[in-house]
């Protein structure tokens, strides 16, 4: 029996699996932090934002912390995705997929990421639209933090909170022969984007396009009466995702005689050590990860202003007959698969992207 490949093209530092727990810094749900009546927080959105085509969002709050304590429990849900940080660095991301009947919220303790004084909370939030994952239910483009106590109130999604839409991303529908049922792919554009949007502290130099959200009405739990939307909220069952760096394959087919300094005797250095490519060059490889992974790749970037990368995700190659074959054989043959595209900003400082997409309930999926 063939084992089954994992192959990337061109180039990716590291990628990161995904499994069942976060690193220690949010916690397992506490369902009794949750349990109150009515919630207040909102659900929010951007003024004049799309409510079923495809956008990405970015939402932020300052909040005053007289004196740390141990825990401070909060409740996350979006519609679709989100990625929730706190000081600049993440502290979880979800839902899990559910129907409107049974929409999930995730429950974080963000007590060891905060600190006296002020605290920045933010997200950001993608809609796929038309281009989502066959299995995702939705009703609209929404965000809801929800405080799990009365200390953690002040930090409740309101009309209280920034939004801005982020123009330098964007979705692709994936160009495969064949059924596909997950995610789109994605284009970023790293001149537009806007890389402060849920940092500690912005920039005085990239103020953005922040905007007041606007509210959807309160967040409901499931089995409410006469609730403002159709989002009925309960408690995520599933652990939070592990986050875990591991290698990220290994070079089995290349062709960067362009790159600056010469092309390496071991291609397997490129990875390790980063390379640089000259302008007007290209450089190609093929990365074979050797086992299933469900992850996605991390590419840190410098200089480069106008260059390109594209990175293509499959689970075997193919053959000009569309065939994968015996999937350990890469001879007279190529990949057909997910694409990301990142066009680079240019500057001086280190940029890093990486694919924000990955659900606890994944499919399985070429990435």
């Amino acid at each position: 029996m063939n084992r089954n490949h994992r192959f990337f093209s061109i180039v990716a530092c590291v990628l990161a699996a995904t499994a069942v727990t976060s690193g220690g810094r949010v916690c397992a749900q506490d369902v009794a932090a949750s349990q109150e009546k009515h919630w207040i927080a909102q659900w929010i959105t951007a003024p004049g934002a799309p409510e079923r085509d495809g956008v990405v969002l970015h939402f932020r709050k300052l909040i005053d912390v007289a004196q740390p304590s141990e825990h401070f429990m909060v409740n996350v849900s979006a519609d679709n995705q989100f990625i929730f940080y706190v000081n600049g660095k993440e502290a979880g991301r979800g839902p899990s997929r559910a129907d409107l009947g049974h929409w999930r919220y995730e429950t974080y303790d963000i007590g060891p990421l905060l600190h006296a004084g002020e605290n920045t909370l933010a997200a950001t939030v993608w809609h796929f639209g038309t281009h989502a994952a066959v299995a995702q239910m939705s009703e609209r483009t929404g965000f809801l933090l929800h405080g799990a106590g009365t200390a953690e109130s002040i930090a409740d999604t309101n009309a209280g909170w920034d939004v801005e839409e982020e123009t330098g991303i964007a979705t692709l529908r994936p160009k495969l022969h064949g059924y596909f049922a997950a995610e789109p792919a994605e284009q970023w554009d790293g001149q537009r984007i806007d890389w402060y949007a849920t940092a500690a502290t912005g920039n005085a130099s990239h103020l953005g396009a922040w905007a007041k959200a606007v509210t959807l009405g309160r967040g409901a739990l499931r089995h409410e009466q006469d609730a403002h939307n159709n989002w009925q909220l309960m408690a995520d069952p599933l652990p939070p995702m592990e986050m875990t760096e591991v290698p990220a394959g290994k070079v089995v087919r290349g062709d960067c005689a362009t790159v600056s300094g010469g092309f390496p005797h071991n291609l397997n250095d490129l990875l390790v050590e980063g390379m640089s490519a000259a302008a007007h060059s290209k450089c190609s490889m093929l990365l074979d990860n050797g086992v299933l992974t469900t992850g996605y790749p991390v590419l840190t970037v410098n200089g480069g202003r106008g260059a390109t990368i594209r990175l293509t995700y499959a689970e075997a190659l193919v053959d000009d007959k569309g065939q994968k074959g015996n999937r350990n054989k890469i001879e007279a043959k190529h990949m057909e698969g997910v694409v990301r595209t990142r066009f680079v900003r240019g500057r001086t400082s280190v940029r890093e992207f990486n694919d924000k997409q990955k659900k606890k309930t994944a499919l399985s999926r070429n990435s």
